[in-house]
């Protein structure tokens, strides 16, 4: 459980931060989610690095906040606990988030825990 006023910042590193402030702003229902995704997220991959980045398409007005999951798990490894995280969080979750959100894993051999 995560102790309310937990800033996002101590959960994870902002890849574009100003841009990510702006739209949690105009997005507050997903602090939820991106609060209860750390220990969700560790449940499944272990001690992993947690990173978020907003993807947009200024043509399509098109905005998505991805949580990137840095592992050092194998390829297979990974896509086998994308798959479990789905099973077991996201997808009970999607409905709520509107397309607003997502994650992904990126492989980093090196990753320093």
């Amino acid at each position: 459980m995560v102790k309310q006023g937990t800033n996002i910042k101590s959960l994870y590193s902002l890849i574009n931060e100003e841009a990510i402030v702006e739209f949690l702003l105009q997005n507050p229902d997903l602090m939820e989610y991106l609060l209860e995704a750390p220990a969700k997220i560790r449940e499944i991959f272990g001690d992993v690095k947690l990173e978020l980045e907003l993807h947009t398409d200024p043509e399509e007005n098109w905005d998505e906040l991805f949580i990137i999951i840095v592992t050092s798990a194998s390829p297979k490894e990974a896509i086998e606990m994308e798959r479990r995280l789905l099973k077991e969080w996201f997808g009970k979750i999607v409905d709520k988030i509107g397309g607003r959100l997502n994650y992904t894993s990126e492989i980093h051999r090196d990753e320093i825990k």
